[in-house]
């Protein structure tokens, strides 16, 4: 249909800046059918500034929305349905074709979502407040769940700043089946911003000798220790302190290195692999040294000889 293509090419390349003002509850919505009934779900909004471009996209069952299977497969049909998550109500009207589709929407608050965040001890939203957090899908399940687990309740600001910083509820729940609960929306934020996901906080802690604090997931995801290093780093040396991890990373010691070492039937230890590499003595040194004959070197043998200049 002409006029999904054409909703579709206007909202190509749309972001989402940190926080629009607010400029009325109307934009457009547009939706990809997936497997399964469920359809990628994306709503655009467009205020009066430049950059006041942005949109929110998750997926969900195509029946929450009220469209059957015979509406997501149709050759063009109008529809009108309503997307309700707590803080409102969009009212989406538009054309589905082939399995994917376009319109309008107009939101209306949910009053009732004002009562319910003041039972939570969370002060009363601005008009554009709840718009956005209607807009981010916010669920009241995510404050249940951050009570249940002993977090400090945000005030509204802080529920901005969570959705800012993309801090899910599915996000809390797995730090929380992980063992970490950090207490405030503040180091929920930290984590997110260094780029702690669920799945590190979830495995790391099986892949080095002592448990990592919070505070250890972020210095190993900035010192550049990804899950396959230091899953690499335990099949090789055993299950080590995330700090030697760090340090390999940090000295330059890669998971190839390593894997090439024990090729060549080398089986040093984490500081010995660092000493290589800050010595210089690469694979490439030692298999030339070993072409020449030298192919009983240990590895202070190495390092003296690279030192000494051959």
């Amino acid at each position: 249909m002409k006029l999904v293509a054409f909703v579709a090419a206007v909202l190509l390349g749309a972001t989402l800046p940190p926080t629009p003002s607010f400029a009325g509850p109307t934009g457009a919505w547009r939706l990809q059918a997936r497997a399964q009934g469920v359809v990628d779900f994306t709503l655009h909004y467009h205020g009066d500034r430049h950059d006041e471009n942005w949109e929110h996209g998750f997926p969900i069952a195509g029946s929450a929305l009220g469209l059957s299977t015979a509406d997501l497969r149709s050759h063009g049909v109008h529809r009108r349905f309503n997307f309700s998550p707590d803080a409102g109500t969009f009212a989406c009207e538009g054309w589905l074709s082939d399995g994917a589709g376009g319109g309008s929407f107009t939101f209306a608050p949910n009053p009732n979502f004002v009562q319910e965040l003041a039972k939570r001890g969370i002060g009363a939203p601005s008009e554009e407040q709840q718009f956005r957090l209607a807009f981010e899908n916010f669920s009241l399940a995510t404050l249940d769940e951050m009570r249940a687990d002993g977090y400090q309740m945000p005030d509204v600001d802080g529920l901005i700043a969570m959705i800012d910083h993309g801090v899910t509820s599915a996000y809390i729940r797995r730090l929380s089946l992980a063992g970490y609960r950090v207490g405030t929306v503040h180091e929920l934020i930290r984590l997110v911003d260094h780029g702690v996901t669920a799945d590190y906080a979830a495995r790391l802690p099986r892949l080095v000798a002592k448990r990592p604090s919070a505070e250890d997931l972020i210095n190993g995801v900035d010192h550049g220790v990804t899950l396959t290093f230091a899953e690499n780093m335990a099949a090789a040396f055993g299950r080590l302190d995330l700090a030697q991890d760090i340090a390999m990373v940090d000295h330059g010691v890669s998971s190839d290195f390593v894997a090439g070492l024990r090729r060549l039937g080398y089986r040093p230890t984490p500081d010995q692999a660092i000493s290589l590499v800050d010595h210089g003595v690469s694979l490439n040194y030692i298999e030339r040294l070993r072409s020449h004959g030298y192919t009983r070197l240990s590895v202070d043998d190495l390092i003296r000889l690279r030192d000494s200049g051959v």
